[in-house]
Formats: C-alpha cells, sequence, structure tokens
C-alpha cells in the first residue's frame, strides 16, 4: 500500500465531504482505490487518485459518486431509533403541529392549505426509512392532512441510497422494529418487497446532497425540523462545524435539530438552544425575528408556565411552548415561592454547609440539607448537596437517589451528573460513568475537566484513540484560558500546570 497516496486521497475526501476515515479504514480505502483503478482500465492507482484529486471534469464527479458509494455502508430501518421517534411522537410534532395552527389561526379565520405547512429534512437519510417514518408519524398526528402542505425531504451523499429510497420498496429486515400492524397499515406487498403507501409517498422527496458542498438550485429554506443521526460520528471537527452553520441558515426561527448523542463535543452552538433528554440530543434556532404565534392558545398551562413572562413585543416565550412537553413539572419553583423560609437564611444554611462540607462533618451536612428540603421540596440544590455528603460517607446509594431528585428538579444542572459519574467509577462500572460524563459534556462542552475524566475513563477501559482524543479536546480548551489562572482551586493547579500534565499524557501515548 502506497500510505503517500492514501493520505493524500483522505485528506481531499475529508475537505470535500467532511468524512473523517479512521485509521482501520484505511485499508479498505486502498482496497477501492484498487478496485475502481481496474474497472476503469488505469495503469495504476496513482493515475486513478490524480484523476480524482486535478479533474473537474464530469466523469470524475461520476467517479467520486462511485467512490462514495463504497465507502459509505448504509445501515437503516424503521423506526430505528425509539428513544428519538417517541419523543418526536410525544413532544416534538404534536408542538409543532400546534404552532402551526395558532398561526394560522391568528392571520385567517379559516385554516387554508397554504397557511398550514411544515417542512422536515431527513439529513444523511440513508435508504429513506427515517423519512418514512416520520411520514407516518403525520399521517397518525394530522387527522385534516387534506388542508396541510407537508414536505419531508430526504438527501445522502451516497446516490445509490438515495435511488433505493426514490423507490420506497423494502425487505423484511427494514421493519425488524416496526409492528406487523403497522407494517400491514402503510405498505403494500409486491414481488420486489413492502411498497409505500402513496398517501404517505406523495410529501416525501430524496435527492444526493454534499453537507459541505450545497450548489443545489433548490436550496432548503424555512425549515421546521432537521434530523442528522449518525452522521457527524464519521466527520471532521471543521466540516461538523461547518455543516452546524448550515443548519443554522435554513432553519426557521424556533425549528429543531436533532443529533446523536455526544455528536457535537466541543462545538460552539450560538446559534442553537440545547435541551437535556435521554432520548435524543436536542436543539433549538435562537430567535432572530419575532415568532408569530397566538399568545392565547387555549392549552391551560401549570400556574408555573403562566409565570413565565411575556416578551416586550407580547409573543410567547419559547419556554412557554415547549417546558411542558419537555420537563412537564413544576419543580423549578424558585426560592422566593416559599415565603416561609427567606432567601437570606438559605444564604446563610449553604454558607454553613459549605463549611461543614470542607471540614468534612458530612452527617451535620446531611441533617441540615433534610432541614431545607422539607421546606422547600422543589430546590435542587439541596438534594444535590444531601448527594455529596452521602458519596463522601460511602453512602453510594443514597447519594445516587439524591442525585436523581435534584436532576428530576433541575435536569440542566451540571452538578449531580458529574457526581453520579464519580460514584460509577468508585463503584468500577465505567460504562455507565462514560454515560454522565457524556451528559456533563453534552450540557456544557467547555467543560475542562468533564473532558479529562471522560479520557481517563476510557483510558481504563484500554480505548486509548478515544482517551487521547479527549485529553486533546481539554488542551485545546485550556489554550484559551490565562497561564496563571487557577483551574482547581484546592489543589491550586494552574492553567500552565495542567497544560503540562496533559502534554506529558499525550507524549506517554505516541
Amino acid at each position: 500500500m502506497s500510505d503517500s497516496l492514501i493520505l493524500q486521497l483522505s485528506q481531499v475526501i475529508s475537505k470535500r465531504f467532511g468524512l473523517q476515515l479512521r485509521d482501520r479504514e484505511q485499508k479498505h480505502l486502498w482496497e477501492t482505490v484498487l478496485k475502481r483503478s481496474n474497472a476503469l482500465n488505469l495503469p495504476s492507482p496513482h493515475v486513478y487518485v490524480q484523476h480524482l484529486i486535478h479533474n473537474n471534469s464530469d466523469l470524475a464527479t461520476r467517479e467520486w459518486q462511485e467512490l462514495i458509494k463504497l465507502l459509505t455502508i448504509p445501515e437503516s430501518y424503521f423506526f430505528r431509533d425509539q428513544g428519538q421517534f417517541s419523543l418526536l411522537k410525544t413532544q416534538i410534532l404534536p408542538e409543532l403541529i400546534h404552532r402551526k395552527r395558532s398561526q394560522a389561526g391568528k392571520y385567517h379565520s379559516g385554516l387554508q392549505q397554504s397557511n398550514l405547512s411544515l417542512r422536515i429534512w431527513s439529513a444523511g437519510c440513508s435508504t429513506g426509512e427515517e423519512a418514512y417514518s416520520l411520514a407516518i408519524l403525520l399521517y397518525e398526528l394530522i387527522p385534516d392532512l387534506a388542508k396541510w402542505n407537508l414536505s419531508i425531504i430526504g438527501t445522502d451523499i451516497n446516490p445509490l441510497v438515495v435511488e433505493r429510497a426514490s423507490q420506497g420498496i423494502y425487505s423484511d429486515w427494514s421493519f425488524r422494529m416496526m409492528s406487523p400492524e403497522v407494517q400491514q397499515n402503510y405498505f403494500r406487498r409486491t414481488n420486489k418487497g413492502w411498497e409505500i403507501a402513496a398517501p404517505l409517498r406523495q410529501f416525501v422527496t430524496f435527492r444526493c446532497e454534499n453537507l459541505l458542498a450545497s450548489t443545489s438550485t433548490e436550496r432548503l429554506q424555512n425549515l421546521d425540523l432537521i434530523i442528522c443521526r449518525n452522521v457527524f460520528i464519521y466527520f471532521n471537527f471543521e466540516a461538523i462545524a461547518q455543516t452546524l452553520d448550515y443548519f443554522s441558515s435554513v432553519l426557521a426561527p424556533h425549528g429543531y435539530l436533532i443529533t446523536g448523542h455526544t455528536e457535537l463535543f466541543g462545538q460552539k452552538m450560538q446559534s442553537f438552544q440545547a435541551y437535556t433528554d435521554s432520548k435524543s440530543s436536542l436543539y433549538w434556532k435562537k430567535k432572530t425575528t419575532a415568532f408569530h404565534g397566538s399568545a392565547n392558545s387555549g392549552t391551560n398551562l401549570s400556574s408555573f408556565e403562566k409565570s413565565i413572562p411575556k416578551s416586550q413585543d407580547n409573543t410567547p416565550s419559547r419556554q412557554e411552548i415547549v417546558l411542558k412537553s419537555i420537563l412537564e413539572t413544576e419543580a423549578q419553583k424558585t426560592l422566593s415561592a416559599n415565603a416561609s423560609y427567606r432567601k437570606q437564611e438559605i444564604q446563610v444554611t449553604l454558607e454553613k454547609i459549605n463549611q461543614l462540607m470542607d471540614s468534612k462533618v458530612y452527617l451535620e451536612v446531611i441533617k441540615l440539607c433534610k432541614q431545607i428540603i422539607q421546606q422547600i421540596p422543589h430546590y435542587d440544590k439541596a438534594y444535590y448537596l444531601l448527594a455529596k455528603a452521602h458519596a463522601n460517607l460511602g453512602n453510594h446509594q443514597q447519594a445516587t437517589e439524591a442525585c436523581t431528585q435534584a436532576s428530576q428538579l433541575n435536569p440542566l444542572a451540571l452538578e449531580p451528573y458529574y457526581l453520579q459519574a464519580q460514584i460509577a467509577e468508585e463503584q468500577g462500572n465505567l460504562e455507565r460513568a462514560l454515560e454522565w460524563l457524556k451528559r456533563v459534556i453534552f450540557l456544557a462542552p467547555e467543560s475542562i475537566f468533564a473532558h479529562l475524566e471522560l479520557g481517563s475513563v476510557y483510558y481504563r477501559l484500554g480505548n486509548l484513540d478515544k482517551a487521547r482524543k479527549s485529553w486533546i479536546w481539554a488542551s485545546q480548551l485550556l489554550r484559551h484560558c490565562s497561564k496563571e489562572e487557577l483551574v482547581d482551586v484546592q489543589q491550586q493547579l494552574t492553567v500552565s500546570e495542567l497544560e503540562a500534565f496533559l502534554e506529558q499524557r499525550l507524549q506517554q501515548q505516541r
């Protein structure tokens, strides 16, 4: 194998398509190059690679497509990610449908077809199962479907899978997560396989598209939802950032983006707001223009939701719309909601708890935390401090239970997740520790210590590649800090000292 030739081609593929070919895939790339150069009767693989890199003809473009067909192996089936589709069915799609009806009702007394529209993009659609699964959900959720202008667009870099998706015919293997009843309702048996029903096919379209070089004259716009799962795991860091910019430009204000868990580590998400959910990684585009939703949709909001202040232009806050369906709790009550326990008294008690924690008087900490919880049952920080005290005493079960309570009250708080990761490590459950650390990084991608700890856990599991990647992330984050800044107050550890420690570890892994 010519290492320099494959390296050169890999770099071009990475720049042109964003695909990050890992070491174990280099052999497959070389075999593919040999196969294609022989098929074209070229004198050598070198000639083939140079033809791809330096030739802009239609022939070279078609050959790139052939190469991508062989490098990207599709794997999909209907309702592949049960958690994601549960979130879509019960929360995201109903919210979008309700929002669209409210918008149409505000401007027109009657609901017209042109006013009721929904646009969804399945990016990296493979053979189309995800796009058609979305069509099935919408068919079941919208009783007056004839009044709607629905559009589900599936795109993929591989022209072969796009062609198969457009045909809409599938084998039994694609239905392994679908009930026979649903399969019978939305597909018909043919001599070629199971064909998607015509009413669903009419609002689903497919096309070939490279996310890094979208030159289509039908550039997508004003999308309500983009689903891009298991795509970024093949992309390099810069390609992910470029694609996120593209997604932001085509999403409508408050549009949703769904990705796979942990796929956006380290990315700057200025245009998006993250919501934590165990079923999927969920983002929505931050408001850039006025949202013309109905200020009085008729939904029975809880007293907590009604207390959320309206924006100055009387448009509804995004939290008003999604908080009920995503959090479904009134646990976010503030300290001021309980007049019997004033904020000043709480602060004094918390200072005392911190002093006791430093002095390792954990039983007294537990006692004071329980006193706070008794008077303010919805105070998540008290549960976290209770969990921390129990963890320091080795009471892992009680600590875990208190962490769970804290997370239910405030799903966006980092500390309970980080503490559960530490508990899992102490118990020797490293896989579970990884899950908690990934959640921390999902909520706080720039958490240096989370990346450090993630690398350490990967190292203990023997996954040196991922350990090194996590440490590199931490090292890159440290570059933006002042050299003499303390990153660990208790151990008086500075940024420069931590950088030296990381450099030593990375050198050991070379």
